[in-house]
């Protein structure tokens, strides 16, 4: 099912002002279907985007699955990101100008509401999709009606250089569940097609709250209502540069980011967690910090213990689900002891022994061979000085 020629309908294209949506122009000559037959909507936020729109553009517009709107939310951009999105005579833009700057949980959320596809599919202003997203990302969800959400593994583009990511994929939504709790998991919402359906019975926007940790949040808030899936095909890239929100704005990112995990943590420890607590759980587990303190990384264990038990309490008539979340629960806990082994050496080994529910996937002869050697130079290094 491609995009038909077979029509004369006329697509508008909006600019919205003093809240009213205005008619700015209209491209015809081609079918655009109607809301209940509207396979997929793209959606996507601007703001002073000029430096790699045309080729996110042109990535949207060149896939091969060809029946779908792309709204485009501009948020008051002040270089020539309108101008550009202008310039594509191409009737499946709905553009829309904001009146006023409200920041990008907002136009995402204004974006979200205006999707009328079956199906809607999410992308930033200066990443790229494969050719063939649309379609598979597609076909997968229609092929299984029990998925709600569905990313795809991701490559970075640094530099103009294509660059793999090595982490490996999670595609069952047990293990995305988990691995939320150590930012181990592939959700990246370039990469994201959601159903329409349960965006609209759980109300899936975004918090602007949590401004620069927003993703992650709802990613977290869905996996509570739905189920979450990524596909191991790479068919988006993600791309790396000094004007990343995440390194513009680390402070902000890291307070709001504590905020929630709080209250993640404290959901599946059925217990308050205080902002101490949810900084060290924020520095090591998630920004995996290496620790300088046995007693931090002693928490830090337990912590991992404790979410490790609870969902295995939640799978326990799986013994496949348990054993592999004991597993990927036991690496994630020798990972945060090998990163603080230059700060801690023989010790941090020593509260690593004191964990021996984590111990269900041990580190191989080399790793461990090679952690034994950065504690006898951390142990050569505080002798000497």
């Amino acid at each position: 099912m491609g995009w038909r020629n077979t029509g004369c309908r006329l697509r508008p294209v909006f600019l919205s002002q003093g809240g009213e949506d205005k008619v700015l122009s209209v491209s015809a000559d081609l079918h655009v279907s109607d809301e209940s037959s509207l396979p997929v909507s793209v959606l996507m936020t601007t703001f002073n985007g000029v430096k790699y729109l045309r080729e996110t553009i042109d990535s949207i517009l060149g896939q091969t699955w060809q029946d779908f709107e792309f709204v485009i939310i501009d948020d008051c951009s002040t270089d020539q990101t309108v101008e550009i999105i202008r310039s594509y005579n191409d009737p499946r833009i709905v553009l829309v100008e904001n009146e006023h700057n409200i920041g990008i949980s907002e136009s995402r959320n204004k974006a979200i509401s205006r999707a009328r596809g079956e199906y809607i599919f999410v992308t930033d202003q200066d990443d790229v999709s494969e050719p063939e997203r649309i379609k598979l990302q597609l076909s997968y969800l229609r092929a299984h009606p029990d998925i709600d959400v569905l990313g795809a593994r991701v490559y970075f583009i640094k530099g103009g250089a294509r660059v793999e990511d090595e982490m490996p994929v999670l595609t069952e939504p047990y293990q995305i569940e988990v691995a939320l709790f150590f930012a181990r998991h592939n959700l990246t919402y370039s990469s994201m097609a959601l159903k329409r359906k349960f965006v609209r019975e759980h109300d899936v926007c975004f918090r602007a709250q949590y401004h620069y940790a927003e993703d992650y949040e709802l990613y977290h808030r869905m996996a509570l209502s739905g189920r979450l899936s990524v596909l191991p095909d790479a068919l988006v890239g993600y791309r790396l540069h000094e004007s990343n929100n995440s390194k513009i704005k680390y402070d902000e990112m890291t307070r709001n980011g504590v905020s929630f995990m709080r209250d993640a943590y404290a959901r599946v420890l059925a217990r308050e967690v205080d902002e101490v607590e949810g900084y060290l759980i924020w520095h090591g587990l998630i920004e995996k910090l290496p620790q300088t303190s046995t007693s931090d990384l002693r928490k830090l264990g337990a912590l991992t213990a404790k979410v490790m038990s609870a969902f295995e309490s939640r799978n326990i008539d799986d013994k496949l689900r348990c054993d592999w979340i004991r597993q990927f629960c036991s690496m994630i806990w020798f990972d945060v002891v090998e990163r603080s082994l230059q700060k801690l050496g023989f010790d941090a080994l020593r509260v690593y022994d004191e964990f021996d529910q984590l111990h269900a996937c041990k580190p191989g002869v080399v790793r461990k061979a090679k952690a034994l050697g950065v504690c006898l130079l951390t142990k050569m290094k505080a002798a000497s000085s």
